[in-house]
């Protein structure tokens, strides 16, 4: 299992199923695959951590977001604004101003991996 922590703005989101992806910044730990299991939280290592799902990883795309506005998955440009905008609301923001300001602050060049995430089977 993969265990991901989400900042409180997200947790609702999350919650309601409204938030079904998360992108996060590449680094040394190797981040979900499809078919892992992932824990979705909210004040992991606080006294008020809780888990807001469990889910299942149903896809993982390396994505690249430029301060431009132009987004990249596995190395192929979004060129469609709907593609992008629902990018946005599936990871949480309310539009793509929003959605660059935190990924590419201070102009900054983003690249990471995408997760998209499903409801697990009650089977």
């Amino acid at each position: 299992m993969v265990a991901y922590n989400f900042k409180p703005q997200f947790a609702g989101p999350v919650e309601r199923g409204e938030k079904t992806q998360t992108i996060r910044r590449t680094g040394k730990r190797r981040h979900a695959r499809p078919g892992d299991t992932l824990q979705l939280y909210t004040g992991m290592r606080t006294k008020s951590c809780r888990l807001l799902a469990l889910v299942k990883c149903s896809n993982t795309w390396a994505i690249e977001i430029r301060p431009d506005g132009r987004v990249y998955l596995d190395g192929e440009l979004l060129n469609d604004v709907d593609q992008v905008q629902q990018l946005v609301q599936d990871d949480g923001f309310g539009d793509i101003p929003e959605f660059l300001w935190f990924f590419c602050p201070a102009s900054e060049h983003f690249k990471g991996v995408l997760i998209k995430w499903e409801a697990l089977d009650d089977a």
